[in-house]
């Protein structure tokens, strides 16, 4: 309709000044309590592969597909249990592939559980044995890519995550597949409800603010409501 009105075919837009309705809001589909113990012990049983180790690193960091595949070892400290996310991975038409920055732009620190990091350690021995590499000459490879430097694409972990998770039969909150991104709802709604501050959650997640993930996770997991329920019980009947 803009185009009409710079090529002169209409005078005004019939859609100016009509508001735009607001999309509904859609429940994050994370994993509850027994679904995350469920699925921890499905990623032990599997082993190590690409895939599981990018949703180990999911499941506990929150960090999104593209970022999973944009980290490189250089990125992490096992030492100090940290881990920095500085890009990620994106495509285009065609199959093509290209580095970018993380979704907000912003560069950020992200903790590494004890669990992780014993993943991680592991997998970093792996490769680094399988490939006959140095400690040197892993420095700048991708977590999640191969000997000669290549990365992961995002599709790959799509792909490979809805195998994972039809085979175990994996069902979030919110009655659907759980699909690679729903670990990162995971991460966040298990956090909210474990009684993270809500601020450092925001950090570790790349939101724009601490806001944005109140308003997602705060009431997202059902077992905290019953948990309410319980206490909401305690607190009127006395």
């Amino acid at each position: 309709m803009r185009e009409a009105v710079l090529d002169e075919i209409i005078e005004t837009p019939p859609t100016f000044g009509v508001r735009q309705p607001k999309l509904p809001h859609r429940c994050p589909n994370s994993l509850t309590a027994s679904g995350r113990a469920s699925l921890v012990a499905h990623l032990r049983e599997a082993g190590m592969s690409p895939m599981t180790v990018a949703a180990w690193i999911a499941l506990f960091t929150g960090l999104r597909r593209g970022e999973v595949c944009g980290l490189r070892w250089r990125d992490v400290s096992l030492d100090d249990r940290m881990m920095l996310v500085t890009r990620s991975i994106g495509e285009g038409r065609g199959g093509s592939s290209y580095i970018k920055g993380p979704k907000t732009h912003r560069t950020r620190d992200v903790p590494i559980a004890g669990q992780l990091a014993g993943v991680l350690s592991v997998w970093y021995a792996q490769c680094r044995d399988e490939w006959g590499l140095t400690d040197g000459e892993m420095f700048d490879l991708y977590v999640i890519g191969n000997a000669e430097g290549g990365f992961c694409l995002p599709t790959y972990i799509t792909e490979g995550w809805r195998v994972l998770s039809r085979g175990w039969n994996l069902v979030g909150t919110a009655g659907r597949r759980v699909t690679f991104h729903d670990l990162r709802h995971t991460f966040a709604t298990a956090a909210i409800v474990g009684g993270l501050d809500v601020k450092t959650v925001s950090s570790i997640l790349g939101h724009s603010s601490a806001a944005m993930t109140l308003d997602i996770y705060a009431s997202a997991d059902p077992d905290a409501k019953r948990a309410a329920a319980d206490r909401i019980d305690a607190l009127i009947v006395v």
